[in-house]
């Protein structure tokens, strides 16, 4: 598990370096992808990279498999977002499970925290207790299931 995070940006300073392997997952062919820096170019923000280090790559600490879903398991997904989305505006979450986003009156997207919560906004850290739980906060809905 990685336990630290870059900047974004970072991601489109440095050049990746992909590692790729197919593997057999669910009765299905499966692309798994994982991703590194270079040891001698990574962002000023990595620290301990030693610990990640493969050699002379140092992992990023994203990994992606593709077709890992069929298209008909994706569609069920989908489907059950857009359930949750509309839960949500019933009111059938606590306040703050949900985030939505609005440019003027225009709802552009809607962020869901199941179970727990990062506080990451100006507001939400200046709030008296914010420090505790290393800025999580769990008065949120558990996940649908």
């Amino acid at each position: 598990m990685l336990y630290y995070i870059i900047n974004t940006r970072d991601s489109f300073s440095y050049d990746l370096i992909t590692k790729q392997e197919k593997l057999k997952l669910r009765g299905r062919e499966v692309l798994k992808k994982i991703f590194y820096f270079h040891k001698d170019d990574l962002p000023p923000s990595f620290k301990n990279w030693e610990n990640f280090q493969e050699g002379d790559l140092v992992r990023v600490g994203v990994v992606t498999y593709e077709n890992i879903f069929s298209n008909e398991e994706l569609e069920k997904l989908e489907e059950k977002a857009f359930e949750v989305e509309e839960d949500f505006k019933k009111g059938q979450f606590l306040p703050n499970t949900a985030q939505p986003t609005k440019v003027g009156s225009v709802l552009k997207r809607t962020k869901f925290f199941f179970g727990v919560r990062y506080m990451w906004t100006a507001c939400q850290l200046a709030e008296p207790q914010s420090s505790i739980a290393g800025g999580v906060r769990v008065d949120v809905s558990p996940p649908p299931l």
